[in-house]
């Protein structure tokens, strides 16, 4: 299946940013996985495995409406004119809650 460049290039991004977390986690003991900064910071393990289940989630998610497309001889539908997609705002002075 083609996709728009727009699509491709987040993809590529995502791939790189994955790998390049796996590569920074590799290492670590389970002690380091489990620390925390304070009890109300996420430990490295929990946001990773936060990160595992979204991913998991998501490729279902994708999956099932990309087979349902197909099934509907439907292909999966892209505005015209999208070039690209605009980055998320990122804020590291607000607080995140962890769970």
């Amino acid at each position: 299946m083609s996709w728009p460049k727009p699509v491709e290039t987040l993809w590529r991004d995502l791939e790189s940013v994955r790998a390049e977390l796996l590569r920074e986690v590799e290492g670590l003991s389970q002690r380091q996985a489990e620390w925390r900064p304070t009890t109300r910071d996420w430990s490295v393990g929990e946001v990773i495995d936060h990160l595992t289940i979204a991913e998991i989630a998501t490729g279902k998610l994708t999956t099932k409406l990309t087979k349902e497309a197909a099934a509907g001889g439907a292909p999966a539908v892209f505005p015209h004119d999208v070039t690209e997609f605009a980055a998320l705002p990122i804020s590291v002075s607000e607080a995140a809650n962890a769970p």
